[in-house]
């Protein structure tokens, strides 16, 4: 490839910024890797670059603490006497706004992507304990599940990144879109901040490839506006939007409680959260979130941002040094760049949390192995589909270690909780220790 008033602009960019060592290779490139290099460097927003380096690494802001801090109301799991009037109706308003399509439902990106030790985007992985269904198979059928309970047609929204969006979309494609109607699937690419050494420099992938890192849950919402996305959804009448993780299989993708707190209470935006587990973890949000349309409208009127603080924070990230040879360090060698959605609590006018049950709804896959690894929230399945037998009245044996004694796994396109399982379910199962059993 010549020289081109491309790569000139480019070129004079770069060193203006203070990094022309991104083409320190380009001589070894064929044309191929060339044109993805440049279009990778055209991806970096230099002006919000420059901010964050200096903002975050040449002279670090503190962070503004409130005046005053409150004690926050936190919905409980199980209400009390004088909340379940309230828990009851707003059910019934949760499941009104979904039969009328008034809510849609937004996969936010997973974090990390993908786990250390595994390829891949973390939904597309088996996970489930009898069939080894994804957490992709399992979200799309918790939507189908409940547009088959409520009579709704709800579209959901998937975010990925420039990196993993082909690998995805491939994925739904392969599997069918999991028997939903490819319309009411949508991917949305999320926007991307160049990784940087500790000094500002940006970090190469590869020779031909800029380490470049997803803008965080919170840059979802510009990824929205971008994409008119919700301009599409004033225009459907979706007033609500609710999110989920992507790494968590255990999520709610939709639920009428959540909803109909929401909006019975006239909330901006809604989180869920459970209890610490120990005394070394502090009250978890998990990541789920009920976001009035109207108010992400507000958080994305620049269209090139979107009013949410940036954060960073030092990790290893596989690079080139600049002799070309590839690091794959294990210590924090990197900064990365990313907003948080839960940023945008503080700037609503009116916000709920209503606490969950760990066991029924938080199960993250952040980690190869540990306690939130795909093995531990197989496990987190195979408790809760155990759960669901229980509470629908049936009987399920146990190892003496208290684990379910055998592998239960019961699809949402039969029953989205306990509760829905005992209306469904006829006949009583047929239950072996030790064996697999699937309902579905």
């Amino acid at each position: 490839m010549p020289s081109s008033p491309r790569l000139s602009d480019i070129r004079f960019t770069l060193e203006k910024q203070g990094q022309g060592h991104l083409l320190a290779h380009w001589d070894e490139l064929d044309d191929g890797r060339r044109t993805r290099l440049l279009q990778d460097i055209e991806r970096i927003d230099f002006r919000t670059l420059d901010k964050l380096i200096a903002s975050h690494l040449r002279a670090i802001e503190p962070t503004p603490l409130p005046s005053v801090i409150e004690p926050v109301f936190v919905y409980p799991v199980d209400p009390g006497i004088d909340l379940v009037g309230k828990y009851a109706d707003s059910v019934k308003r949760g499941v009104s706004f979904i039969r009328q399509n008034k809510v849609a439902v937004l996969m936010l990106p997973a974090d990390p992507e993908p786990i250390p030790g595994r390829d891949g985007p973390v939904a597309t992985l088996s996970i489930s304990p009898v069939r080894k269904k994804s957490s992709f198979q399992l979200f799309a059928e918790y939507i189908q599940g409940t547009n088959r309970r409520y009579g709704a047609d709800l579209t959901w929204y998937i975010m990925t990144n420039p990196i993993n969006d082909a690998v995805t979309r491939s994925f739904f494609n392969e599997h069918n879109h999991f028997g939903m109607p490819p319309d009411s699937t949508q991917f949305v690419v999320q926007g991307v901040v160049p990784a940087c050494s500790p000094d500002g420099k940006v970090l190469l992938a590869d020779k031909h490839q800029i380490a470049l890192m997803p803008d965080g849950d919170g840059g979802s919402l510009a990824a929205l506006r971008r994409a008119g996305l919700l301009q599409e959804m004033a225009d459907a009448g979706v007033e609500q939007i609710s999110c989920f993780p992507a790494n968590n299989p255990l999520a709610k993708p939709i639920d009428p409680l959540f909803v109909g707190l929401h909006v019975l209470t006239n909330a901006k935006i809604s989180s869920k959260a459970v209890a610490e587990s120990d005394d070394l973890e502090p009250v978890v949000n998990i990541g789920s979130y009920m976001l009035a349309r109207s108010f992400v409208e507000d958080l994305t009127a620049d269209e090139s941002s979107v009013s949410l603080p940036w954060h960073h924070r030092i990790e290893p990230v596989s690079c080139v040094d600049e002799n070309g040879v590839r690091v794959d360090p294990t210590q924090p060698n990197a900064v990365r760049f990313r907003r948080r959605l839960s940023d945008a609590i503080p700037q609503a006018a009116k916000n709920l949390i209503l606490q969950t049950s760990r066991a029924g709804e938080f199960s993250p896959v952040t980690h190869a192995d540990g306690p939130h690894s795909l093995h531990s929230a197989r496990c987190g399945l195979n408790r809760r589909a155990a759960d669901w037998l229980h509470r629908a009245g049936f009987d399920v044996p146990n190892e003496s270690s208290g684990e379910p004694a055998g592998q239960f796994e019961i699809s949402p396109l039969l029953a989205l909780d306990g509760t829905h399982l005992r209306e469904v379910m006829i006949e009583i199962p047929t239950i072996t220790v030790g064996k697999d059993h699937y309902w579905g």
